[in-house]
Formats: structure tokens, sequence, C-alpha cells
């Protein structure tokens, strides 16, 4: 990682992020609204995009375990 640019790295902890909340609303039901509103979110705000797939992660996975009890 040390020989990347910075803009580069951005984009790998993009798409791990991005991965990461596919695999996490993939092991739910999902609507189609929901994968709109996502990548809707990374293409129109891509500042934001970290802290808003972080957001959303955490809310799938609270969401995951709460449907668990």
């Amino acid at each position: 990682m040390k020989n990347l640019s910075v803009r580069s790295q951005n984009l790998i902890m993009i798409l791990f992020l991005l991965l990461i909340n596919i695999l996490a609303f993939m092991s739910i039901d999902i609507t189609d609204n929901e994968w709109i509103i996502l990548f809707a979110s990374s293409i129109f705000f891509m500042d934001f995009v970290i802290i808003t797939m972080f957001i959303m992660f955490f809310i799938v996975y609270i969401g995951g375990i709460w449907e668990r009890f």
C-alpha cells in the first residue's frame, strides 16, 4: 500500500467497503429500492461514501443481530 498513490488507496478502500456492504445486504432479504439508494449514494456523494458505507454496514449488522433475538 505504500507505493500506491492516495487516490488509489481511497479507491481500494471504497471498493472494499462496497464489497462488505453488498455481502451484508445479500445476507438479508433486500428490496430494489435499497439497492438504488446504495448505488446512488456511492455515485453522487463520493466524499461521504466511506461514512455512508460504515453507517449502512452497522445498521444492517445490528438489524441482522436484532432479528435473531
